[in-house]
């Protein structure tokens, strides 16, 4: 019977407003968190899906805070070159590769993320020195992106080490986040992966999550980010080390 008539649809919807809700307060993580939930009761290929339309359109409202955009992809122009590279690669891969093994990866790159975030003091470096990291950095994020929609871990790192404020990240990250939405948009149609039911859910699934954006973006100007990013961390950890548990049962 089809997800949309069962409990595991509500369930879903849930776990993208929760997505939602954390990508207003902190300006990522909306695939992240849903998949980290919806992974435990739906298809991991199906909890990917359902992410692309709902994390498209609020990434490309965290973008509409600035119009500063051709100033952003000039100055991000060589990330961009590895982004979209890495994203088509990662997509192709992706519907070759079994629920074990993708419940492998995305489990160690989530609670892998989470252990140097929550370890690892960044030093203060020459922003201009780590921005011709760029590249790397997007073909790394794009890959995990293409395969998984997971890709925030990379870029996280690299804005820290980037020095950006508060306001200059949050439009940055969603103008980088829409391109790569619309790229893995795309590429999804094209390999399938986001056709039918699928498709169906994603849709489905902006309601939630827009809701869940705009409350979060309403509590991101009172709460302190640093400790709600620092609890949302050890949560993603577990989650992630649960998810790595689960890939080594099935297999």
């Amino acid at each position: 019977m089809a997800i949309s008539a069962q409990p595991e649809f509500f369930l879903l919807m849930g776990a993208l407003f929760f997505g939602g809700l954390v990508k207003g307060t902190v300006g990522i993580g909306l695939p992240t968190a849903t998949f980290v939930i919806s992974a435990n009761f739906v298809a991991p290929l199906t909890a990917i899906a359902a992410n692309v339309l709902p994390m498209l359109i609020t990434n490309a409202l965290q973008a509409s805070e600035s119009r500063n955009w051709k100033e952003i992809a000039h100055r991000e122009r060589y990330l961009l070159y590895g982004w979209v590279i890495g994203l088509i690669s990662g997509a192709w891969l992706l519907p070759q590769i079994s629920d074990v093994v993708l419940l492998l990866i995305v489990g160690a790159a989530v609670s892998l993320f989470c252990l140097v975030e929550l370890m690892v003091r960044w030093p203060v470096s020459d922003p201009a020195r780590i921005q011709k990291l760029g590249f790397p950095t997007g073909l790394l994020s794009g890959l995990l992106g293409g395969i998984s929609t997971l890709w925030a871990s990379p870029l996280l790192i690299y804005y820290t080490l980037r020095q950006l404020d508060k306001q200059a990240f949050i439009v940055t990250t969603g103008f980088i986040l829409t391109i790569g939405g619309f790229v893995v948009l795309v590429s999804y149609l094209v390999n399938g992966v986001l056709a039918g039911e699928r498709l169906y859910l994603s849709a489905a699934g902006c309601v939630p999550a827009l809701a869940g954006f705009l409350i979060g973006k309403h509590i991101r100007s009172g709460l302190s980010q640093s400790t709600f990013r620092k609890v949302l961390l050890w949560v993603f950890l577990i989650a992630g080390l649960t998810i790595v548990a689960r890939g080594l049962s099935l297999g």
